[in-house]
């Protein structure tokens, strides 16, 4: 195709070195060890069932909300599910002196 007229063509422009000295990357600090990966934490649906014979049974109440498959966490003053939130709470007895 034809060049436009006063378009000038592009010049290359000449490198420039920068002294050694400055070019040189400075000094570089060791890097922290990366820390190991995390172990992974293994299930612990063992510790809700009793084992007898053949059969499993529950040490936990369910919810009642979510179903027989979601436990309620078990906590000094009540038992909370963990995933909508229902929460029973236990009664207090005060200790008479």
């Amino acid at each position: 195709m034809a060049e436009e007229k006063g378009a000038k063509p592009k010049e290359a422009k000449p490198e420039t070195k920068a002294p050694a000295a400055a070019a040189a990357p400075a000094a570089k600090a060791k890097a922290a060890p990366k820390p190991k990966a995390a172990e992974k934490k293994l299930s612990q649906k063992w510790k809700i069932y009793d084992l007898s014979g053949d059969k499993a049974k529950k040490k936990r109440k369910s919810c009642p909300k979510c179903g027989e498959a979601v436990f309620l966490a078990q906590h000094k003053s009540r038992d909370s599910c963990g995933k909508c939130g229902y929460t029973e709470f236990k009664k207090i007895e005060e200790k008479k002196k």
